[in-house]
């Protein structure tokens, strides 16, 4: 059975980075679209500062999984409505730590 386009990663369509922080970021992304299937009125816009301050991932890191990821990262964020990234996070309703525990159980 195909995957659906909500659960499909970037690795589906482009080679992963080299680069442990880079994989993991990934994972974290593949995750992050899982709580917002499973939650859609309380979904996360998948950001640069989400990485570095929550998850830890050196900021090259991020910079360099951004740089590869933007257009996936764009149009993913287009399909579940998310107008601007910078404000989506702090929604009512969104709850940082159950999103932190629901990815951490993920990976």
């Amino acid at each position: 059975m195909p995957k659906s386009p909500m659960y499909s990663t970037p690795a589906d369509s482009i080679p992963a980075p080299l680069g442990s922080a880079q994989q993991r970021a990934m994972r974290i992304f593949a995750a992050l679209k899982q709580w917002n299937h499973q939650y859609p009125n309380r979904s996360f816009a998948f950001t640069k500062r989400l990485l570095e301050r929550e998850w830890r991932i050196h900021p090259d890191a991020v910079k360099q999984f951004f740089t590869v990821y933007q257009d996936h990262i764009r149009h993913y964020h287009d399909s579940i409505g998310v107008v601007n990234s910078r404000t989506h996070n702090c929604q009512k309703g969104r709850n940082l730590h159950e999103l932190k525990a629901f990815i951490r159980h993920k990976l």
